[in-house]
């Protein structure tokens, strides 16, 4: 029911698994970006992506079983 409860759900993001998340301090640009995605705001690439992944993440991975709807610097976007 909350921004916070999705993102440390079991096994969504792997950053709150291993702990990492509450090691580092966001910076201005992921804040805006965040502030951005919350009141609607798109870019084309990540439009109707369900998923999104860093693209070095090995292509053996069920995350390249995805349709790529885009890709934003080292993010890929899917769905």
């Amino acid at each position: 029911d909350t921004i916070t409860a999705v993102i440390y759900a079991p096994r969504q993001f792997t950053p709150a698994m291993n702990g990492i998340i509450d090691t580092i301090t966001p910076s201005e640009d992921s804040i805006k970006a965040a502030n951005a995605v919350l009141y609607g705001e798109t870019q084309p690439e990540s439009e109707n992506a369900v998923y999104f992944w860093g693209c070095y993440v090995d292509k053996s991975s069920w995350m390249w079983t995805r349709t790529m709807t885009g890709q934003i610097g080292n993010h890929c976007f899917g769905k």
